[in-house]
């Protein structure tokens, strides 16, 4: 009787001797990560391309174990703790280690932040680039550049709206061995229904303590499930579960819209149940002037109308992927109102849409909301203080 074989089988071995709950993979899957890049050199094809070879699994395995061999200069079953030999061209791969105290550390320090968290400071938390900078610092020599990139940098909207990158699948599929066929699966990237259908597809009710209705209200997607898998990675290096994935659903939570406002503004508190969907276009108001989607330049209130056409094509472009987007403005709760009234005047005029507010709730998790835009107010008023009195 024959199995067909697969990188994402390999994948989903569980060592035996690992703790309970079967979280440590078998040292087949943890080279599998290790030496994806040498064996891509090697036979000109990503690993997750050994698919199907009509074999016995016992011969397939055997064949992983080859190919493996050749491709990192040691077996995979070497002890995870030691160095690996070299090969033939006389290079030597080092299996990865992380400071195991520092990563717990900082998983207790942003869950206490998490915990201590209140809209008045009228910042959402940010742990992205910590979480970043700390996984550098604590694992020297690890190969997670393409993960922890999206974390430190403000992505530009439409790349981080992609697919997973080639790199990224070994991590999506130790949360989601089935993740290229769901993926394949899903609704339009800016279909309101694709994160739920994402979640129940990869079964991650089982799998996170990200619940499906934070998941679908944070608007996550496939860069989501890919962090989440960054967890498993961790613990391979020697990081203890618990802290594992504390930081990987911290890193997960990152990736929702919310990445995309500008940094700067004090978001008025409103109570508000109204979400705020992935496709979401947001322009960032300050008193210093305003900007779009995160774009670093902030264009001054003077000039203000530079940023009509590129906001207007900004919405054309996203109702061609689905349904009418939410346009919504990020505004400092110290804007004046009388600033605020100009601008929406001028809004109007241009006919580029109806805009509403981003506003915080005393969600801890993930904060963001979308309340109604106020239509009249006290000149001399700031914008939060005329939310407040309406």
């Amino acid at each position: 009787m024959s199995d067909g074989f697969s990188a994402d089988k390999l994948l989903a071995l569980r060592n035996p001797s690992g703790p309970p709950g079967g979280y440590a993979p078998h040292p087949l899957a943890s080279s599998w990560e290790a030496c994806n890049s040498r064996f891509r050199t090697m036979t000109q094809l990503p690993m997750d391309s050994i698919t199907n070879v009509p074999a016995p699994q016992l011969g397939a395995l055997a064949l992983a174990t080859l190919l493996l061999t050749a491709a990192c200069g040691s077996t995979p079953t070497e002890s995870a703790s030691s160095a690996a030999p070299s090969n033939a061209a006389g290079a030597s791969q080092t299996v990865v280690s992380c400071d195991d105290a520092a990563l717990t550390a900082l998983a207790k320090a942003l869950d206490q932040e998490r915990n201590d968290w209140s809209a008045e400071s009228g910042h959402a938390m940010r742990a992205g680039p910590r979480i970043a900078r700390g996984v550098r610092s604590a694992c020297p020599g690890a190969d997670f550049d393409s993960m922890l990139a999206r974390l430190e940098v403000k992505p530009d909207r439409y790349a981080a709206a992609a697919h997973h990158r080639p790199e990224n699948t070994a991590f999506a599929s130790r949360v989601c061995p089935e993740i290229e066929a769901v993926s394949k699966s899903l609704p339009g990237s800016a279909r309101p229904e694709r994160p739920g259908a994402l979640y129940d597809g990869c079964k991650l009710a089982t799998k996170t303590n990200i619940s499906r209705d934070l998941f679908v209200r944070a608007g996550l997607g496939g860069g989501a499930v890919d962090l989440l898998g960054l967890r498993f990675a961790l613990q391979d290096a020697g990081v203890r579960e618990e802290s594992a994935i504390s930081l990987s659903e911290h890193a997960a939570m990152e990736t929702g819209p919310g990445r995309f406002i500008h940094p700067g503004p004090k978001l008025p508190v409103v109570s508000s149940s109204l979400s705020v969907r992935p496709s979401a276009v947001v322009a960032t108001l300050t008193v210093e002037g305003a900007t779009f989607d995160g774009r670093p330049e902030t264009i001054a209130w003077a000039d203000v109308e530079q940023m009509f056409d590129p906001l207007r094509e900004e919405l054309e472009r996203e109702k061609q992927l689905g349904p009418q987007p939410d346009f919504v403005f990020a505004a400092d709760r110290d804007l004046p109102w009388s600033t605020m009234q100009s601008f929406l005047v001028e809004v109007k005029r241009a006919e580029i849409g109806a805009p509403g507010l981003l506003v915080l709730t005393n969600d801890a998790v993930y904060p963001y909301r979308r309340a109604s835009m106020p239509t009249t107010g006290d000149p001399a008023k700031t914008l939060g203080e005329v939310l407040a009195g309406r």
